[in-house]
């Protein structure tokens, strides 16, 4: 049997990559500054950078996060991000733009009851009003990717400037930290886009969510259709993509969907192509990518 993760899509570059890993375009804004020496905490976390003239990453690593339940990763989380934000808060580039958060078990149910991915958010609305304060809450979050990973550890990487980004909302969509309390008690914090200063569109994690509604359950062609409708939205058309991730959750769907991606976006230049579970059960793919191009 073919392997779906190796397959030839014709006049596509793809990339099979590890989904806790920043995507390549990050390489190129940091001007290739390599990751700092671990610092060590006392819960067995660590947080490394990469530091460079006008950019900063910023990677946070908690072991075993969800290993005691939902407790357990909603501390990790806020966790993660307080030591993100006073990481980034050191540095001449102290303006987050873009996160990505890789969630182990994110589609198990804690002991409360929810999906630990709510756990998870209710964290991370912790430790962003703790950082952003209440004033200014909604125009301070970005750009995100949250979906889940084969590890026991909980990864966050933040991406930070010299300059803030505008966040940017889509019409066709609830803002996410407007959801209703049908997808946890505490909110999921992202915007759909951040747009940098005088740079590109960096889009979130997007799926086929309508106001806060899943769209076409089981169907991945159909998810990808409307997906690629909210990305479009976006950025103003698909021909404004340069760069994509395409998360997917079924291995059988990996084909399709790219081939789906091929024949939508007539301008790309790289796609890399990550196996993941994601935030809803009834979702089967999700897509970020950059609209303009981030140059060398």
């Amino acid at each position: 049997m073919t392997d779906p993760w190796k397959g030839d899509y014709p006049g596509l570059p793809v990339r099979v990559v590890q989904a806790e890993t920043p995507p390549s375009w990050v390489g190129r804004l940091l001007d290739g500054a390599p990751m700092s020496k671990p610092e060590f905490f006392d819960d067995g976390g660590t947080l490394r950078t990469a530091l460079a003239d006008r950019f900063t990453l910023v990677e946070a690593f908690v072991p075993g996060a969800a290993a005691h339940g939902a407790g357990s990763l909603e501390r990790a989380s806020e966790e993660a991000y307080l030591r993100i934000a006073r990481a980034m808060e050191r540095t001449d580039t102290p303006h987050p733009v873009r996160f990505w958060n890789f969630v182990p078990r994110i589609l198990e149910t804690g002991e409360t009851g929810g999906l630990l991915y709510e756990a998870f958010n209710r964290g991370r609305f912790k430790a962003f009003k703790a950082w952003f304060g209440q004033q200014e809450f909604a125009s301070r979050i970005t750009a995100a990717t949250g979906v889940g990973h084969r590890g026991e550890g909980l990864v966050v990487l933040g991406l930070a400037g010299a300059r803030s980004g505008d966040s940017v909302e889509n019409p066709r969509q609830t803002p996410a930290y407007q959801y209703s309390d049908d997808f946890g008690d505490l909110p999921p914090c992202f915007a759909r886009a951040t747009r940098l200063a005088r740079g590109p569109l960096l889009v979130s994690g997007t799926a086929a969510v309508v106001g806060e509604e899943s769209m076409h359950p089981e169907d991945v062609e159909a998810q990808s259709r409307e997906t690629f409708s909210n990305m479009d939205e976006l950025a103003g058309g698909p021909e404004k993509y340069s760069e994509l991730r395409v998360y997917v959750v079924r291995d059988d769907d990996a084909g399709p969907v790219l081939e789906q991606v091929r024949d939508h976006f007539p301008n790309l230049i790289s796609v890399e192509l990550c196996p993941a579970d994601l935030c809803r059960q009834d979702l089967l793919v999700e897509i970020e990518g950059i609209a303009g191009r981030i140059e060398p």
